[in-house]
């Protein structure tokens, strides 16, 4: 995969798509698009309720949403074919174990230490910089 490709598509997306009105409404939109309601409990539900209102580590937060965000981008990109058909799958891999991540975190399966490894090796797959993480933190005002 071209270095930046990845991160130039999801740029694209946010300067295209997600102006400062909409930036709350979208950043929670994608972490909905990530969490398997269709395989949660109603524990589950609760869990995600509890995992929401107790977490201390803001930084964890941060990456939680961006990689939300990411994932719903990303999502969007192969469906709309923005994604060179070679990397599609690779792109489409990805997504999934980012929703999974997602997921287990929200229904406390995972720990902080679990997604923020998890997301280290999708970024390191998709060719995402830490650079990128934080502009892209910037951009959507998670600073």
């Amino acid at each position: 995969m071209e270095i930046n490709y990845i991160e130039k598509i999801i740029e694209n997306y946010i300067s295209d798509k997600v102006n400062k009105s909409i930036k709350e409404k979208f950043i929670e939109a994608a972490v909905h698009f990530n969490i398997s309601s269709s395989i949660c409990t109603k524990n589950d539900l609760m869990r995600i309720d509890y995992r929401f209102k107790n977490i201390k580590d803001l930084n964890v937060y941060q990456i939680f949403k961006i990689y939300s965000v990411y994932s719903y981008i990303l999502y969007r990109a192969v469906e709309v074919g923005s994604i060179r058909g070679e990397d599609r799958l690779e792109v489409s891999q990805s997504v999934l174990s980012i929703s999974t991540l997602i997921t287990g975190y929200a229904t406390m399966k995972y720990d902080d230490a679990d997604i923020i490894l998890g997301f280290t090796d999708e970024a390191i797959k998709l060719g995402i910089s830490k650079e990128f993480d934080d502009k892209i933190r910037t951009k959507l005002d998670l600073c």
